[in-house]
């Protein structure tokens, strides 16, 4: 091939190159222009090769302008502890559930969502418009500024941000309870009930329908309930799940009204010694030590709205942030007066279980009911004379419990047993006192569950205990507790001379590795006669029954406890200081078990 085919060749080939890069277009021909601007030149028969190469590398090696391409949007992705529903990855649609654990879930690159646990959640949203359905629990969520919006729907309301740190909870794990929503950092918009809220940074609410709150207005006494967020360090929000007790300074006409809503809850002020008013140091450091969800019981006075300040606080709150109570060295206080309701002051804050009879019936959920005999003391009792209570005539209501959205309403069964029972009819029943002569219902014994479903035409009449400061125990035990060996916690009913003590189970800690039990958690609730071991020597018998006798009734001890036969459970090892307890002077090798309490 002469040169001058060379040169043929090479442009026709330079030419396919440039038309397939232009699209097919023919690429302008410069080569004359190029040639009367370089005429005279000795190297212009160099030019047009150098530029056509420099061309052809332009555009297979990517450096001649090309239109930019757009970026990957980020797709949804989770981790941590979660179970898929709906969908088999994690995808716009999939529901993610929580049980114990918590999960992690990212969503555009810009907003971070932690599912607390016991929640579900489902993603929703488009891309830099993302969006979470809660359905249940509570989730934290982060969110960087000018990315992008974001918002958490529930079926109360949506809460919308473009950048913030902020929390958001459903109590009770309920839809149509109440909605929390707690500002850490930013500002969000809360679309509730027709409205609009603004919220900024710090600011915790609570959004649920209105309720009377006359109905509570001056509570004195003790709410049980779930810690559901903290402003620390003085404040947190509270649901409360049951009105423990009320105390006879309470002006509230119906406290019960506070079942099934959401309160806030202070640190009570004092003074210090110098005379500046601060908040209370054990309140503040009990606050502080809350879980979040946390089941308490605290002692409270209402303030006002729904704002209340802690009371006093009980001995297990007290060790918990490290305080030992002082034992109450002050004189007994004289008797004081009767209240007006008729109902002695030592049987105020009562809960228990009596035997009684049906006197008159005042209307379809409250009838009168005297009591013959208080069969047994429950745990959450704060009655000084329980026995008190015995030959007065109470009111009996229905418990009360959380209804649809938010509402009120009597325990159905409670309810049908008020309606049904007949003056004369005589019944065992387990009760707590309100405020007065008001006693709720807190549980129906199976016979009288039997007699409202099952048998309608039979009475449902028990018989009179046998006439002792406690009922006595079954003579039996079930068979799937026979061979139990274990720990235990529970309450001393009564003493039983050198036979032992009455002994009430309201915990299984944990059973040994002799354990022949089939279900050693069913010893919960029973009753059973504790006694010292027959066997191991006279020393260790003499010790077992100097710690039963020096027991007092109303005392709360863990104890290792052996089934022997009937009712009768042995004592097992002492810890140190039950030993101690029971006069030993010197300790044995055992060691002593860690955080044990009586």
């Amino acid at each position: 091939m002469t040169p001058d085919e060379q040169r043929e060749h090479r442009d026709r080939l330079l030419d396919v190159l440039l038309r397939e890069e232009l699209g097919g277009a023919r690429p302008p021909d410069l080569s004359g222009r190029i040639a009367r601007k370089a005429r005279g030149r000795g190297w212009v028969r160099f030019l047009w090769p150098a530029l056509a190469a420099a061309a052809v590398l332009l555009f297979v090696f990517g450096l001649w302008p090309r239109e930019p391409k757009a970026p990957v949007y980020p797709g949804p992705s989770a981790s941590g502890a979660y179970r898929l529903v709906g969908a088999a990855t994690v995808e716009r649609g999939a529901t993610l559930v929580t049980e114990t654990g918590r999960a992690e879930i990212e969503l555009g690159g810009y907003c971070r969502v932690r599912l607390e646990p016991r929640s579900r959640l489902r993603i929703d949203g488009t891309a830099r418009a993302e969006s979470v359905f809660l359905a249940s629990g509570s989730v934290s969520c982060e969110v960087e500024p000018g990315a992008g919006a974001f918002d958490v729907r529930t079926e109360l309301g949506v809460v919308r941000v473009t950048g913030t740190k902020f929390m958001v909870g459903l109590l009770d794990r309920q839809p149509g309870s109440a909605l929390v929503v707690t500002v850490l950092a930013g500002r969000v918009r809360v679309a509730y009930g027709g409205h609009a809220y603004a919220l900024g940074p710090g600011a915790t609410r609570t959004f649920e329908p209105a309720r009377p709150r006359a109905a509570f207005e001056g509570f004195r006494g003790t709410l049980r309930g779930l810690v559901l967020s903290k402003a620390l360090p003085a404040s947190l929000t509270f649901k409360v799940l049951d009105v423990v007790r009320t105390v006879p300074e309470s002006r509230a006409p119906k406290p019960e009204v506070l079942v099934g809503h959401t309160v806030q809850i202070i640190a009570e002020w004092e003074q210090d010694e110098s005379g500046r008013r601060v908040r209370n140091p054990n309140h503040l450091n009990l606050i502080e030590r809350f879980l979040l969800r946390e089941e308490s019981t605290l002692n409270v006075v209402h303030v006002r709205d729904e704002l209340f300040r802690l009371g006093a606080l009980s001995e297990d709150q007290l060790r918990r942030i490290g305080v030992v109570p002082e034992p109450d060295t002050r004189p007994e206080p004289d008797p004081a007066p009767e209240p007006e309701s008729g109902l002695p002051r030592g049987a105020w804050g009562f809960e228990g279980v009596v035997l009684g009879t049906v006197d008159v019936r005042v209307d379809e959920r409250t009838v009168r009911f005297k009591v013959r005999q208080v069969v047994r003391v429950g745990e959450a009792n704060r009655a000084a004379e329980p026995g008190a209570l015995a030959g007065r005539t109470v009111a009996l209501e229905p418990a009360v419990e959380p209804g649809d959205r938010g509402a009120v309403r009597p325990n159905p069964a409670h309810l049908d047993f008020l309606r049904r029972v007949r003056p004369g009819q005589t019944f065992t029943l387990e009760l707590r006192h309100i405020a007065g002569e008001r006693f709720r219902i807190l549980a129906l014994s199976e016979k009288i569950l039997a007699w409202l479903g099952l048998a309608p035409g039979d009475t449902p009449a028990v018989e009179a205990p046998e006439p002792e400061s406690q009922q006595a125990p079954e003579s039996g035990l079930p068979a799937e507790l026979h061979g139990f060996a274990g720990r235990v916690r529970g309450k001393v009913l009564e003493k039983r001379g050198e036979e032992g003590v009455l002994f009430e189970v309201t915990s299984v800690l944990r059973s040994w590795e002799g354990n022949r039990a089939e279900n050693p958690k069913a010893l919960k609730g029973r009753t059973v006669l504790v006694v010292a071991p027959a066997e191991g020597g006279a020393e260790r018998r003499a010790i077992m029954q100097r710690y039963i006798r020096q027991l007092k009734v109303g005392e709360r001890p863990r104890l290792e406890l052996r089934h022997v036969e009937g009712i009768r459970f042995e004592i097992g090892e002492l810890t140190r200081r039950q030993e101690q307890q029971a006069g030993r002077g010197e300790v044995g090798s055992r060691k002593s078990e860690v955080g044990n309490r009586e």
